[in-house]
């Protein structure tokens, strides 16, 4: 018995040792009669204070989390009899109806229009762009430019939208067709 207690405490106390001296502990006597602590290996940055982070840079949390996407991108279509988008509905949805929707195509206009449907719906172009909008571009672009006034629906316009649900949504006009009147569009909803 006593053969295999004098392995297995070696090697605990090697363990102890190595573990406690790569991650600060183990004898510190140097330090106090020199006044001075020993160098670590790797370096932490420096906060506003000047002092080092109490929590390793990849452990913290970032600073503003990912917006999270309710529904992805999605195509949709609106055509006369399915002409009100519902962005809250789960997908996104053209219906017969007004009930819950936040944009209305008109199609007495070439090309068509998109107009709020609903109190709290509103609507903010976007500038011509290859990329699709964030959820911070398009809460800035309806702080500055939201309204519920009706906009066009040529295709490449981009539009950011407000839910009724408080929801924020970019959509963008993909297809529209003067001859058979409908929309075609892609839509994301962020929570």
């Amino acid at each position: 018995m006593v053969g295999i207690v004098i392995p297995v405490v070696g090697i605990a106390v090697t363990i102890w040792v190595a573990v406690g001296l790569s991650f600060g502990g183990g004898d510190r006597s140097d330090e106090a009669a020199t006044g001075s602590a020993r160098s670590p290996s790797r370096t932490l940055p420096a906060t506003a204070g000047g002092s080092a982070p109490d929590v390793p840079p990849w452990a913290s949390p970032p600073a503003e989390a990912p917006p999270e996407v309710r529904i992805g991108s999605v195509e949709l279509v609106l055509e006369p009899g399915l002409q009100y988008l519902d962005l809250d509905a789960g997908p996104p949805m053209a219906t017969p109806s007004a009930a819950g929707a936040e944009l209305v195509a008109l199609f007495d206009a070439r090309p068509p229009s998109l107009a709020t449907e609903g109190p709290t719906a509103r609507v903010a172009r976007l500038p011509q762009g290859a990329r699709a909008a964030t959820p911070a571009e398009c809460r800035a672009a309806l702080a500055k430019y939201g309204s519920s006034q009706a906009v066009a629906a040529a295709v490449g316009t981009r539009y950011c939208v407000a839910t009724d649900e408080g929801h924020v949504a970019y959509v963008e006009i993909v297809l529209g067709v003067p001859v058979e009147p409908h929309v075609r569009m892609k839509a994301t909803v962020w929570k």
